[in-house]
């Protein structure tokens, strides 16, 4: 059953030219578990089609996904053993290909940490963003460049280039769900519309989608994440745009009110932003429902910026709410 069940999955992807042989080949030498980024790399095909090949043998139970890392199971590893595996003298050329790219890979994060060193705010992203492994690691670094070369574009209204960096982007969203990556694109997004797209509702909701895969990122796969300074720092911003680009009052709320919990009362830059986006969206509720509750927590939010020890200017905030802290 097991022998049939493997021979219709290779031969399906074969049938739409995808190379599931080699792919099969490359999995079964490379002695640990694999993700898409080396089975592409490894195979010269597009990472889409490394997804492709691997979900539907994943769906075939053909192979097993840990993390964002395949396997073979049992039965097939048998089956590869008999009937995949090529000479001794092809199957050394697969290990030596392997064993050069994993020393090409160590090779990438030595230069990275250099990188790092160097570069103080590509040390920060990493830093706060907490890569679980060295792929997140790598496409951290890769975002905060391709960030970089894209924004070039914008400044110089090069709309096609700038897309191209936009299709970047979204080749990298099948090597890994790390949520800096949507959140990366969501800001290079953001960037997009003043020049590019201004009033794009399309634009707008695509932005709204990857603030939200972020944050379900972090709340089912990257858990670790859940109340660091990343995370807070992803609930403000997007509570900032809820507010001010869609003027969802009330979610926005919901995101500025976690994001304030979990500074824990630290005084700083992100404290006020927060602040202050809350306070403009407890405002426009009660004048849109009347409701007390929300009067009742702008004011609580006001004193606390007035009676803050902040060493932030913090002027114009007060003089847009001082009749509430009068209240």
């Amino acid at each position: 059953m097991y022998k049939n069940t493997f021979d219709n999955a290779l031969l399906y992807l074969s049938e739409q030219g995808l190379p599931v042989n080699e792919v099969m080949q490359i999995i079964s030498l490379y002695d640990e578990k694999i993700e898409l980024y080396s089975v592409s790399k490894l195979v010269k095909i597009d990472v889409s089609d490394a997804e492709k090949i691997c979900n539907y043998l994943l769906e075939r139970l053909v192979l097993v996904k840990k993390g964002e890392y395949y396997e073979l199971n049992e039965f097939a590893k048998r089956f590869v053993f008999i009937k995949l595996l090529p000479d001794r003298f092809i199957q050394s050329n697969i290990k030596d290909k392997i064993k050069t790219h994993k020393t090409r890979m160590k090779q990438k994060i030595a230069e990275l940490n250099d990188i790092q060193e160097k570069n103080s705010v590509l040390h920060h992203n990493v830093t706060v963003w907490q890569p679980r492994n060295y792929i997140d690691k790598i496409i951290i670094a890769e975002l905060f460049s391709l960030y970089g070369e894209a924004i070039v574009c914008v400044g110089a209204r090069d709309k096609s280039g700038y897309e191209k960096y936009l299709k970047e982007f979204d080749e990298h969203s099948f090597i890994t769900n790390h949520p800096y990556l949507p959140l990366q694109k969501a800001r290079l997004l953001i960037e997009g519309i003043r020049k590019f797209y201004r009033g794009d509702k399309k634009i707008l909701q695509q932005v709204e989608h990857l603030y939200e895969e972020a944050i379900e990122s972090i709340e089912y796969d990257y858990r670790y994440l859940i109340g660091t300074v990343a995370h807070q720092s992803l609930l403000m911003v997007f509570g900032i745009f809820l507010s001010q680009q869609l003027n969802e009052y009330s979610r926005a709320i919901r995101y500025l009110e976690l994001s304030k919990r979990y500074l824990d009362n630290n005084q700083d830059k992100g404290w006020f932003t927060t602040c202050n986006y809350l306070s403009t969206a407890y405002e426009k509720k009660y004048i849109e429902t009347n409701d007390q509750a929300y009067s009742d927590q702008l004011k609580k939010v006001v004193r606390e910026v007035f009676e803050s020890k902040t060493s932030l200017d913090v002027s114009r905030f007060k003089k847009k709410f001082r009749s509430w802290y009068k209240k």
